[in-house]
């Protein structure tokens, strides 16, 4: 496993054991704006007369065909509405990861919450410093030994 492999295994080991983001969006936060295919879906359930209004009485843009104008009425055909699919893998490595960083937890609680931190928490790199009480370039520090050691055990299990 070369070290990009390992950097994209840990990213998926801090997705499946690291923080959800809420669905609820903060006071001060804009909305996502509106899938295309919701506009669509919205837009095609208006009467006939408006559809053909609006899409006949704009201008054409350069390259775009009379016929492309009208929208289509479309359904909703994902089995699981604003869950992410989950990415098929040969070996899931995360669980491999995890007992490796069990392992560096029991010898330094430090490292595996810099390493934690870093992978699981949705934050800035200084916000996460601060919560250990420490500088942003040492907490990097302790991250990027922490990673090295998790990728000593997991490749010392993986050969085993």
């Amino acid at each position: 496993m070369t070290s990009d492999e390992f950097e994209v295994a840990l990213r998926r080991w801090g997705w499946v054991y690291g923080e959800r983001s809420e669905r609820e969006l903060p006071e001060n936060a804009r909305a996502p704006a509106v899938h295309p295919i919701a506009r669509a879906v919205e837009f095609g359930h208006r009467s006939m007369d408006k559809r053909q209004s609006i899409a006949y009485h704009r201008t054409l843009r350069p390259g775009e065909r009379t016929w492309s104008r009208d929208p289509i009425v479309c359904t909703e055909t994902r089995a699981a509405v604003g869950a992410p699919p989950v990415a098929p893998s040969r070996a899931d490595i995360a669980p491999v990861i995890q007992s490796a960083w069990l392992e560096l937890r029991r010898t330094d609680e430090a490292l595996a919450e810099a390493l934690r931190l870093e992978y699981q928490a949705r934050d800035k790199q200084s916000d996460k410093a601060k919560t250990m009480g420490i500088g942003r370039g040492k907490f990097r520090e302790m991250a990027a030994e922490a990673k090295g050691r998790v990728y000593a055990t997991v490749m010392m299990r993986l050969a085993s």
